[in-house]
């Protein structure tokens, strides 16, 4: 460690504060950036980087308790005056509460402005608008936590995306909102509609899952099945789907003992061929509602390409048809929410699903913890995935401006106890 007085001064003093802007500044980017990295390799990262400048760069390295509490204490800050960007703009609400931790549920409410439409969201594009955590989340308590929301922005949404689960959408219905219900879950809940209780579907499915444990350990594991997913797996087939269809293509060319190991897949040519022209189609359709935003000119297009592909197509299958008169059925139906031609829409969910991703590589393993303080980070992790706003936050403000006991009242009625914690006090007054 270098003697004190050396560092040279690269930030401003902040009030109260040890280390300065620089600093603080520094350990936050990276804690917030580096989505694999914790506290404590952050904390490594800056001792080898002042090594790098022969221990000139800081006077001391912070903790990693430090290091988190920053971050903490600067997503509190963006957090909290984030809804003030929203109260004279026309925003849209993405809400979600599929993410789990041990028995705690996090509802996450976001913001994206009305007129980013057009191209795919990305996590800069977002403001964090809502965190809240309890055991479940029943359509009144959503309901209430979105007008709860609006009330703070100043005003309500334009609409509101979520995925289709029943408390969202009655919640939304409750609260007089108009809502469209996710492109992907909706594709995702029509496929299982006619797929999962379908007597070829399961075999085939079942069968490969046998597969894999067998050829896990074995020069077999060249033609190995993609593990397929336990949760929202109808949303998630076209990599099995894909892979078999190359199996397929390429199987007169394979040698004979990898013939006869993916030989299986030759008996189920008619399903995989059906469910490759569906994922084709959906996620074709998909993607130009993600990429260009729902309008009336575009569904009036996907329908036309529906019809041809699923509906009349010459190798159409009955749930074929099915399927593409349930996905013509949606886009008409997320369309009346349209007042004009030249309305767009987001009908996408899964810039909040990526949201979840970043807050599942920052949170604690344990999941006895819940869903801790540290949910507070998210808002940085998000905006910090661009480097105009890593450089434009002020961190001297932020720090200034909360305290530790604004990071405490927020933890109080917003988070749902450490269980963790509780654990640690009770063997402490045992013993």
């Amino acid at each position: 460690m270098a003697d004190k007085g050396t560092a040279p001064v690269l930030g401003r003093p902040i009030r109260g504060y040890e280390f300065n802007e620089f600093v603080i500044g520094l350990a936050t980017r990276l804690r917030a950036s580096l989505k694999a990295c914790g506290a404590r390799s952050i904390q490594i990262i800056l001792g080898i980087i002042n090594e790098c400048f022969g221990n000139k760069l800081f006077d001391k390295i912070p903790s990693h308790t430090t290091i988190d509490d920053w971050c903490e204490k600067a997503g509190l800050d963006m957090y909290m005056g984030v809804k003030d960007n929203y109260a004279e703009r026309d925003y849209v609400t993405i809400v979600d509460e599929s993410l789990s931790v041990g028995k705690q549920k996090l509802l996450a409410q976001v913001a994206v402005p009305a007129d980013c439409v057009g191209k795919p969201l990305s996590l800069s594009d977002v403001d964090i608008l809502g965190l809240a955590v309890q055991p479940s989340w029943k359509s009144d308590e959503v309901k209430e936590a979105i007008q709860k929301t609006s009330k703070e922005v100043g005003r309500k949404p334009l609409y509101v995306v979520s995925d289709c689960g029943g408390n969202l959408c009655r919640a939304c219905t409750d609260a007089a909102l108009p809502h469209h219900c996710d492109i992907s879950h909706s594709f995702g809940n029509i496929l299982k509609k006619y797929f999962a209780e379908s007597s070829d579907f399961k075999e085939f499915t079942e069968l490969m899952d046998k597969k894999r444990l067998s050829y896990h350990l074995t020069g077999k594991v060249i033609v190995l099945p993609p593990k397929q997913r336990a949760i929202a797996r109808f949303m998630n087939v076209s990599n099995w789907v894909f892979w078999a269809m190359n199996i397929l293509d390429v199987y007169d060319k394979l040698p004979e003992v990898l013939q006869e190991a993916c030989s299986y897949v030759l008996e189920y040519r008619a399903l995989i061929e059906e469910l490759n022209a569906i994922i084709k189609c959906m996620n074709y359709a998909e993607k130009r509602c993600k990429n260009d935003g729902l309008s009336l000119s575009l569904s009036d297009y996907l329908i036309q390409v529906i019809t041809r592909d699923l509906i009349t197509s010459k190798e159409h299958t009955k749930r074929m048809q099915k399927v593409g008169i349930d996905m013509w059925a949606y886009l008409k139906k997320e369309c009346e929410l349209l007042e004009s031609p030249k309305d767009k829409h987001i009908i996408s969910s899964d810039v909040i699903e990526s949201s979840f991703g970043v807050f599942k590589s920052v949170k604690s393993p344990d999941k006895l913890c819940g869903v801790t303080r540290h949910v507070l980070a998210l808002p940085l992790s998000l905006k910090f995935t661009s480097s105009e706003e890593r450089r434009k936050f002020d961190f001297k403000k932020a720090m200034e401006n909360v305290h530790y006991r604004d990071l405490q009242e927020w933890s109080d009625l917003n988070l749902y106890g450490n269980p963790a914690q509780d654990r640690k006090n009770l063997t402490r007054k045992v013993g």
